[in-house]
């Protein structure tokens, strides 16, 4: 099994910071069940206000390193990146295998 985790700050301004992070959810949750070797796709939004925090974290479970990288280049993946190309974004990744 490999995992593929990712955390999002979503940088100010933005109109509506809570809407961004739930549309966020909603796109990358709908990938489940759609590309093959993508075991579960899990999606959080953060909840406490505090400093030095990240707003919408994913955990993605596949079924080995390629799985992954065939779902990073899925025609299904490709669907969401546009919506994440209009955000200002810092992100933090760690993927490892099991």
């Amino acid at each position: 099994m490999f995992k593929h985790t990712i955390m999002w700050k979503v940088i100010e301004p933005t109109t509506n910071k809570k809407g961004t992070c739930e549309k966020m959810k909603e796109l990358l949750e709908s990938l489940n069940e759609k590309i093959p070797g993508l075991i579960k796709i899990e999606v959080g939004i953060n909840t406490l206000e505090a400093k030095n925090v990240f707003d919408v974290i994913l955990i993605g479970e596949f079924e080995s390193k390629e799985a992954y990288t065939n779902y990073s280049k899925h025609e299904e993946h490709e669907k969401i990146i546009p919506f994440f190309k209009t955000l200002k974004l810092e992100r933090t990744i760690v993927d490892y295998k099991l």
